[in-house]
């Protein structure tokens, strides 16, 4: 979702289907590329007004970028949860198997 926005490529007609029309999102795609570049320069994204907090996996902080962008503790945990269960050495299951869970969750 964010590639558009890291790229400037925001009114292409493929990507406006996912980033709409609404003329604030100029200032969110500035926002996501100066993150990316401070990321490239530095291995940090905070910039000046986006404090990002460093990963952890007790805490699972993720920065949700928008017209407001917020860090959130442990997005959609109950749906990454479901994973903690299947195991991924490539054997057990079978990929065939595993696709008809992914499929059905």
């Amino acid at each position: 979702m964010e590639m558009p926005f890291v790229f400037g490529v925001i009114d292409d007609l493929d990507a406006i289907v996912f980033t709409g029309r609404d003329p604030r999102r100029e200032g969110v795609m500035k926002r996501v590329q100066e993150a990316w570049i401070s990321f490239a320069r530095t291995g940090d994204p905070s910039r000046a007004g986006l404090a990002w907090p460093k990963y952890e996996q007790k805490g699972r902080a993720t920065m949700e970028l928008g017209i407001t962008s917020l860090s959130v503790s442990d997005p959609n945990s109950a749906e990454r949860s479901l994973w903690n269960s299947l195991p991924f050495d490539g054997v057990t299951p079978p990929a065939g198997k595993m696709w008809a869970l992914v499929w059905e969750n």
